[in-house]
């Protein structure tokens, strides 16, 4: 399966009725686990892409983890709002597909955790990784960093796919 625009447009425009979502203070949010054919083939493609980059990269092709994509979500976030730092610490990773963005949506944010945070005083070394939105762009991040997304500055909504992985062994 190859993601399209076509595929994209349907699953933004479910949005409306087709998936189960629940509005919240920075848009839309579909239920946990929500199923419509779109979604599915969108986990999957996902998940295809995640194993085909970490099972290389971590070494693991020798003994092939059973990795699982579990928590899809799709979310939509409103002109000028902002969806506060979330963290998954029980997953391993977490994946962003941003559906539907241009220059002026939401950009991801990922919190530094590390030592450096105590030890630098405000305004001499950035806290925060921003990433900027593009359709379809891919991005993969250890699950425990605090992510979100900054205020959405543009007139239409930025919608996104989201998941995490764990694996069972």
């Amino acid at each position: 399966m190859v993601l399209t625009p076509e595929i994209s447009q349907q699953i933004i425009d479910g949005m409306d009725g087709e998936i189960p979502s629940e509005d919240v203070h920075f848009g839309t949010l579909s239920k946990r686990g929500a199923k419509t054919k779109d979604l599915l083939n969108l986990t999957r493609l996902m998940g295809r892409v995640f194993a085909d980059n970490v099972l290389s990269h971590f070494r693991l092709l020798d003994r092939l983890p059973q990795i699982e994509s579990v928590d899809s979500q799709v979310i939509t976030i409103n002109p000028t709002r902002v969806v506060p730092a979330s963290v998954q610490r029980h997953r391993w990773y977490q994946a962003i597909l941003f559906l539907q963005s241009d220059e002026k949506s939401s950009n991801l944010y990922l919190d530094h955790m590390d030592t450096k945070l105590w030890a630098s005083p405000v305004g001499v070394q950035e806290y925060t990784h921003v990433i900027t939105p593009e359709q379809f762009k891919v991005i993969f991040f250890p699950a425990h960093i605090p992510w979100g997304f900054t205020p959405n500055n543009s007139a239409r909504d930025t919608v996104v796919y989201g998941t995490s992985f764990i694996i069972k062994n």
